[in-house]
C-alpha cells in the first residue's frame, strides 16, 4: 500500500493529547489538500499505523503515558515498506533534548504555537525527502529489471539510505539550533555571533551535500539551473566558504583572487569545487589545499581549474574506480575502501564537468598528494548533452 493520497500528498497522522491542537492542525492540513487522521495518544497512533500507512507523522513531544520520543523509538523499530517522516511539535526544546530526539529517529521539529507558514514549509521539506526516497527506490527497481544483481541492489539501497539519514539528522539539528539562537545572539550575545553564523553556513553546506547524494544516483537532478556569465573565481571562493566549517585549524586553503569570466551554471560549478575540497579534507589528511584558475594556453577559449593538496594521496587500488559508485559497491572493494568514502563526490564532479563540456585528470601518488585538473570551455552557450559523465583520466605520480 502507498502512503500517498489521490492528490499525491502524503497521508498525515497527527498525534496530540490536546483536542484543540489536533483540530487546528487538521483544519490547516485539510485546507491545503492533505488527508489527515488524528488521535490523542501514542498507543492509538500505533493502532492506526497497524491498519494503514502514513507518509508523515506529526506528534506532540509531551503526552501522558507514551510521550513523543517513546513513540518515535517504537516506530523506528518497525519494518516499513516506506518509513514515515517523523515530526515532533514542542514549545522550546533544549539543545540536549533535541539531540536526544534526533538520536531516537526524529526527522524534524515544529515549534508551538504552530504557525501555518512554518507548518507548510516543514511539510514541503518532508515531501521532498519522501519523493527523493521514492525516486531512489524506483531507480533501484529499474536497475533490477535490467538484470542488476540483487546483492548489488541491496547494498546500493543501504548506502543511499544510510547517507540520507546521516545527512538529514545533523542538517536538521544545525538548522533548528541556528534558527533559534541567531535572533537572540544578534541582540544579546554579539561575541558568539560568528559561531552561530558558522552553524548556519554548515547547515547550508549540508543541504548541498544532500543534493549531491541524490544527484549521484538520479542523473536528471545533477544538472540544470541558470546558465549565465559568472566570475569563476568568485564561485570558487563561495564554495570554499561553504565548507570552511569543516576545515581543520592546521589546514590552509588558498583560492584565486583575480576575476575570471566564464559562461556556465554557477550552482553546479560551486558544487564541483565543494566536492573536490571536501574530498581532500576528508581523506587526504592534508595541511594545505591550493586552487587556481588560469587560461589554458595550449587551447584558446578554455580555462583550467587546478586543485592540489599535500595529503597522503589516493590508494592506487581505488584510483581506477573514481567516480563509479557502482564499482565501489563491489564487496572486494567495500571492505577495504568503502568506510573511507562513498565515491559520490567524483560522480558529481564528472557530471558537472560533462554538463560544461570539459575533461578531468587526477594525478596522485602515495605520500605525493593529489592534483585535480579540470579543463572547461569558457563560452559554452548551453549545457552539453553529449554524455552523462565526463572523461576522467588518472595518472600515478612517481
Amino acid at each position: 500500500m502507498s502512503s500517498e493520497t489521490p492528490g499525491n500528498l502524503p497521508h498525515v497522522l497527527v498525534v496530540d493529547d490536546e483536542e484543540s491542537s489536533r483540530r487546528i492542525v487538521e483544519t490547516w492540513l485539510t485546507r491545503f489538500g492533505y488527508k489527515c487522521t488524528t488521535c490523542g495518544d501514542g498507543l492509538e497512533a500505533l493502532m492506526h499505523m497497524d491498519r494503514e500507512p502514513f507518509g508523515i507523522v506529526i506528534m506532540d513531544w509531551h503526552m501522558p503515558g507514551m510521550d513523543g520520543i517513546e513513540l518515535v523509538r517504537l516506530l523506528r523499530a518497525r519494518a516499513f515498506a516506506q518509513a514515515p517522516y517523523l515530526v515532533l511539535t514542542t514549545g522550546d526544546p533544549e539543545r540536549s533534548s533535541m539531540e536526544q530526539a534526533f538520536v531516537a529517529g526524529v526527522d524534524d521539529f515544529i515549534r508551538k504555537p504552530i504557525d501555518p507558514p512554518e507548518l507548510m514549509a516543514r511539510l514541503h521539506a518532508a515531501r521532498r525527502v519522501l519523493d527523493l526516497e521514492n525516486k531512489v527506490r524506483e531507480r533501484l527497481q529499474g536497475q533490477t529489471a535490467l538484470g542488476l544483481h540483487r546483492g548489488v541492489v541491496r547494498e546500493l539501497s543501504e548506502v543511499v539510505g544510510t547517507l540520507a539519514h546521516d545527512l538529514r539528522t545533523p542538517l536538521a539539528t544545525l538548522r533548528m539550533t541556528a534558527e533559534s539562537l541567531l535572533p537572540k545572539v544578534r541582540n544579546e550575545c554579539p561575541g558568539i555571533l560568528n559561531a552561530v553564523t558558522r552553524m548556519c553556513r554548515v547547515a547550508e553546506a549540508m543541504s548541498e551535500t544532500l543534493e549531491d547524494v541524490v544527484s549521484a544516483f538520479i542523473a536528471d537532478d545533477a544538472v540544470g539551473g541558470p546558465w549565465e556569465v559568472i566570475d569563476l573565481s568568485a564561485e570558487i571562493r563561495r564554495a570554499v566558504e561553504m565548507v570552511s566549517a569543516s576545515v581543520p585549524s592546521f589546514t590552509s586553503v588558498s583560492v584565486p583572487g583575480e576575476p575570471f569570466r566564464i559562461r556556465g551554471n554557477p550552482h553546479s560549478l560551486k558544487r564541483l569545487v565543494m566536492n573536490l575540497v571536501a574530498n581532500s579534507l576528508r581523506h587526504a589528511n592534508c595541511r594545505s589545499i591550493g586552487i587556481s584558475v588560469a587560461p589554458y594556453g595550449e587551447r584558446e577559449g578554455w580555462v583550467m581549474v587546478d586543485l592540489r593538496d599535500d595529503g597522503v594521496g589516493i590508494p592506487l587500488e581505488l584510483l581506477a574506480h573514481l567516480g563509479e559508485p557502482m564499482l565501489l559497491s563491489d564487496a572486494s572493494l567495500r571492505r577495504e575502501f568503502f568506510a573511507k568514502g562513498s565515491g559520490l563526490g567524483y560522480v558529481i564532479c564528472r557530471r558537472v564537468v560533462a554538463e560544461h563540456g570539459g575533461r578531468m585528470l587526477v594525478s596522485t601518488g602515495k605520500g605525493k598528494g593529489t592534483r585535480v585538473r579540470i579543463w572547461l570551455p569558457t563560452d559554452l552557450r548551453a549545457a552539453a548533452a553529449d554524455t552523462e559523465l565526463a572523461s576522467l583520466e588518472t595518472e600515478v605520480l612517481p
